[in-house]
């Protein structure tokens, strides 16, 4: 866990720390080298053209009848897309005028903080507590509005002293509005849920390292009151400290991989804040960051595909310089190296992301490590029930299998327990569909009625008529997993999973992986047994490609670029092949669903799949 500190030993730590924390506008030779270096100097005037167009752009509006179209239709887009904007505009002008240095660039900084400032709330309206924003009487800080607190005293902390140059009430009322929308709330209320657990049942999630590093980020950079400042970061350690135990005890994050992204970039970049404030406080000291860190390599497939279980895309993009910085700062080569297989996908560094542009001194001159990332043979999270194997860790194209057990009362749960996914030669062929878009419906009452969501619409039966609801109760006990040179093995037992009106007695999965022959192959052997001689029992793929059916025991899966085989027992079952069509834009085109209808005799079922390259 994190070393917690009282206030007074805080504030005696802010009395000669805090120096150069980020690279500010007036030193002018930090910027030549950040500009400079190979990673960034490439993309260069491809930023500034687009800067010299945005220039031109006017600031969107944000009218009331904005905000409330959330609650009229449910959609965010509109009103979220137009917030983004204007903070990731604002950092790209102030980092385009460290840059340059030309000048041309100050109005626009000066025009996008006043807009922010102006707005009514920071609280987008799918977190709101009220329908238009209370804006007199704040008393909640959601995600946006702590980031949005964050990058403003960013801001102000690298080009302040130009914009006082112009006229210091920019300064004063970004101050002003910070206070009031983020440190005082924070300071005021302990019972926004993200802060603490409540019991010692009860879990956080990412909310909790995002709000605390936008709050007190924000306050590490920008307050002038040590001692006000003190007791912030004595009450975000504890705070931390419960969000440490969201992961599972071998670092997992049952968010995937996704979430772990946005989550840990702000454990991070708050520890990095402390460190060079305090000269002393770190968040990265804590045993269970090393087991943290490694969780996307752990589960990353093969290139930007990832075991994507809850609310993740089947593709996520992890920063580089976060991987390289911990890598580094945590003494872990193989981190560093999956950072360099990271960039080497994708070798361009956001000219909207101050902590990357800081780490990058920490990343050398060219970021290049001498090991290759080699990725794990199998493993599993004991806690999270995540098992993740693959044939060859040699061979990134080669035959890989995930599978969870779990419960349906995870963060940002999908009722999936028992769920797979079967991935070769570079892509998912039996699939997650991943995070559906969110809208109102998707955080309500209604949430489990998305396909997404539902166990319907994952690797998992469907008894009697019944899908598995969602709760904690609801969950897959292990009756036992092994990994071995020669295969990976987890079995469960999903009957938990479903409610009493099943009458499912027994209810088997054993799902494994074999590295015998040249490719390997992967078997799935469902065993059902019901209260009942007689039942109805199905279970549905979610395939990513075409669905080609050989003869009375196999099909194939031809994706864009590889395949695989199903073969199936018994050869009785006649699948029926469905094509998914669904206006969500993040649900991939060319989804089939393969149904098969389990033949119970006597009150017992089976069905055994062997896929293979």
């Amino acid at each position: 866990m994190i070393q917690e500190f009282s206030a007074q030993e805080i504030e005696e730590m802010l009395k000669t720390k805090g120096t150069d924390i980020l690279p500010k506008y007036s030193d002018e030779q930090r910027w030549k080298s950040i500009v400079e270096n190979p990673m960034i100097s490439p993309s260069f005037q491809n930023y500034k053209e687009y800067l010299d167009k945005l220039l031109n752009e006017p600031i969107t509006h944000v009218p009331a009848s904005l905000y409330l179209n959330y609650r009229r239709t449910g959609n965010r887009n509109p009103h979220d897309g137009i917030i983004s904007s204007r903070r990731s505009h604002l950092m790209a002008f102030v980092i385009g005028e460290c840059l340059e240095r030309k000048g041309r660039y100050l109005d626009a900084i000066m025009d996008y903080i006043w807009a922010i400032c102006e707005e009514s709330s920071w609280v987008i309206p799918a977190h709101s507590q009220t329908t238009l924003p209370a804006y007199t009487d704040i008393s909640w800080v959601d995600l946006v509005s702590a980031e949005t607190g964050r990058t403003l005293a960013e801001v102000l902390y690298i080009i302040g002293d130009r914009l006082d140059e112009h006229d210091p009430m920019i300064r004063q009322r970004a101050l002003y509005e910070i206070d009031r929308r983020c440190w005082t709330p924070y300071m005021q209320y302990d019972n926004m849920w993200w802060m603490f657990r409540s019991n010692p049942r009860s879990k956080l999630n990412n909310w909790t390292a995002v709000c605390n590093c936008g709050v007190v980020g924000s306050a590490i950079l920008a307050m002038n009151d040590n001692q006000k400042l003190a007791k912030m970061i004595e009450k975000c350690l504890k705070s931390m400290n419960d969000f440490l135990l969201c992961f599972d005890k071998q670092g997992g994050c049952d968010e995937g991989p996704g979430y772990w992204g946005y989550g840990v970039s702000n454990y991070v970049w708050l520890s990095y804040l402390l460190e060079m404030r305090t000269g002393k406080i770190s968040l990265l000291n804590a045993p269970e960051v090393k087991d943290i860190a490694k969780f996307p390599q752990r589960t990353t497939f093969s290139r930007n595909n990832v075991v994507n279980f809850s609310d993740c895309s089947p593709k996520v993009s992890f920063s580089p310089s976060l991987l390289f910085y911990l890598g580094q700062r945590l003494s872990l080569p193989d981190v560093s190296a999956f950072a360099q297989y990271q960039y080497d996908l994708n070798p361009r560094i956001s000219f909207y992301d101050i902590r990357s542009l800081t780490w990058i001194p920490i990343w050398g001159p060219v970021g290049r490590w001498t090991d290759k990332w080699k990725p794990e043979k199998h493993f599993y999270y004991t806690e999270m029930q995540w098992l993740i194997s693959r044939v060859n860790p040699d061979d990134e194209d080669s035959l890989m299998l995930a599978v969870k057990g779990g419960h349906n009362a995870e963060n940002h749960n999908q009722n999936d327990v028992g769920n797979f996914i079967v991935h070769y030669g570079g892509e998912s062929l039996i699939v997650d569909l991943g995070a559906g878009t969110y809208t109102r419906d998707y955080f309500s009452s209604k949430r489990y009625e998305i396909l997404v969501n539902s166990s319907w619409g994952h690797n998992v039966p469907l008894v009697n008529g019944y899908q598995q609801p969602a709760g904690g109760q609801y969950s897959a006990q292990v009756l036992g997993y092994n990994l071995s040179d020669t295969e990976d093995v987890l079995e469960l037992e999903l009957s938990n999973a479903y409610p009493d009106d099943a009458k499912i007695r027994i209810l088997k999965r054993r799902a494994s992986l074999h590295r015998d022959g040249k490719l390997g192959w992967i078997e799935i052997d469902d065993q059902i047994r019901l209260d009942s001689d007689k039942g109805n029992v199905k279970l549905p793929l979610y395939v990513a490609g075409e669905v080609i059916m050989e003869d009375s025991a196999m099909f194939h899966i031809v994706g864009q670029k590889a395949r695989i085989k199903v073969q199936y027992q018994p050869q009785t079952i006649k699948p029926i092949v469905e094509r998914i069509q669904s206006d969500d834009k993040r649900i991939a085109e060319n989804i089939h669903r393969v149904v098969f209808d389990i033949p119970i005799t006597e009150g017992s079922g089976r069905l055994l799949l062997k896929i293979m390259p």
